[in-house]
């Protein structure tokens, strides 16, 4: 079967909703399992100073971002503490997990089941990419307030931003995820309406960074042919080159994220 690009829902959207007066926003933990079994849930891995994937959470992260995410009530190190790790307490112990909005590339392997590609833990440890490379690989961790709305960890305006690689403890890298807790991109391909007055931009790769070379008009209709999320951002392939399909930094403008009729339910991260 082809893989497929797919985000992990939010808790709101599971019906697994949780409030409590005294904590403003929860991590939104996904437990990923090495394997299919009914009561499997997550496996567990440890990495010490210089091993390698210590030096993946520092390239991606400030030490702000490293501090959360090795916080036991974060979800990942559940045993740890958040400055642990800086005053030489390794190993670190860590969960196969990743939080709400993520994407990921997998497909449906039966019995309710989705496999995910992760990096292996025993593999080669990835020396370059990040969340806006191959967002299907590093995620960006996410909480949600008791108003429903979805955050970034820290208490301080506007949050911290934390990455991490998504790793398994499987050979051949992979995890699965129960099918009813993931959102499917829409099938390719797949014939969309332009839906921002200004149109949307046709690029030569995705990446509003990258040139111009055309515009489909608002109202008019084309076909996308291929994904590229991007952060978390999501562009198409047309038969004449890219279209931001996904373009979350209007949000912040009162403008409207999505360009096209293309539509998911599952936010990404935020930015």
């Amino acid at each position: 079967m082809e893989q497929r690009f797919f985000r992990i829902k939010h808790w709101k959207d599971t019906g697994e909703m949780r409030e409590d007066p005294k904590l403003l926003v929860y991590p939104q933990i996904r437990h990923l399992s090495p394997n299919t079994a009914e009561n499997s849930r997550y496996a567990h891995f440890s990495f010490g100073r210089g091993s390698g994937w210590d030096k993946v959470y520092i390239r991606l992260n400030s030490k702000k971002g490293l501090v959360k995410i090795y916080t036991p009530t974060m979800g990942f190190n559940p045993n740890g503490s958040g400055t642990g790790a800086w005053n030489g307490e390794y190993p670190v112990g860590m969960r196969t997990a990743t939080t709400g909005g993520n994407v990921c590339i997998g497909e449906v392997v039966g019995g309710g089941w989705v496999s995910l590609d992760a990096f292996p833990f025993k593999g080669p440890v990835p020396a370059t990419g990040n969340y806006f490379s191959l967002p299907q690989y590093f995620h960006k961790f996410t909480t949600i307030a008791n108003s429903g709305a979805i955050q970034k960890p820290g208490s301080v305006l506007g949050g911290v931003d934390v990455y991490y690689p998504l790793i398994s403890t499987n050979s051949d890298g992979k995890l699965y995820v129960k099918e009813s807790l993931v959102e499917w991109f829409p099938l390719l391909p797949l014939t969309v309406k332009v839906r921002w007055f200004s149109g949307a931009n046709l690029r030569v790769l995705p990446g509003v960074t990258n040139p111009k070379v055309g515009v489909v008009g608002y109202g008019n209709t084309v076909e996308i042919l291929e994904y590229a999320p991007i952060g978390s951002e999501v562009w198409g392939r047309t038969a004449d080159g890219w279209m931001a399909l996904y373009y979350p930094l209007y949000a912040r403008y009162l403008m409207q994220a999505y360009s096209t009729s293309w539509w998911m339910l599952t936010t990404a991260p935020p930015i």
